[in-house]
């Protein structure tokens, strides 16, 4: 299913994961591009720290990742998979510390915050 009318210009990977979001129904959202290889465990893993430790908290969870070509951005991944809890919160104003396609979160906090806005293209 398409977010946009026929023949319009794409509207963007925000407004696609709306639109994933209103044709769901399950209560943890999980976001990935159309290009990534998750991780065999990784929605297992998420989902086991968002219920057990998160238990419907607001928390947004995020997950490391690995480049393929694992050069193509070293300095960038090795930052955001080296940040420990006291720097996602301080480093949130200098860079995105947790990697959008790596996100899990309740769907209830999804919507209450309002989900993506119209014209964030670029979905973040």
């Amino acid at each position: 299913t398409s977010s946009n009318p026929a023949g319009a210009p794409p509207l963007g990977p925000g407004m696609a994961r709306n639109l994933a979001s209103r044709l769901s129904d399950a209560p943890v959202l999980c976001m990935a591009d159309a290009d990534d290889l998750l991780h065999p465990r990784r929605l297992c893993l998420q989902l086991a720290e968002l219920t057990t430790t998160a238990r419907g908290s607001a928390v947004l969870l995020g997950a490391s990742f690995v480049r393929v070509p694992e050069e193509s951005t070293g300095h960038y991944t090795s930052w955001a998979n080296g940040l420990d809890g006291r720097r996602v919160y301080l480093e949130q104003f200098r860079e995105v510390t947790a990697i959008q396609p790596t996100w899990m979160l309740w769907r209830r906090h999804f919507e209450e915050i309002g989900a993506y806005p119209p014209d964030d293209a670029e979905g973040g």
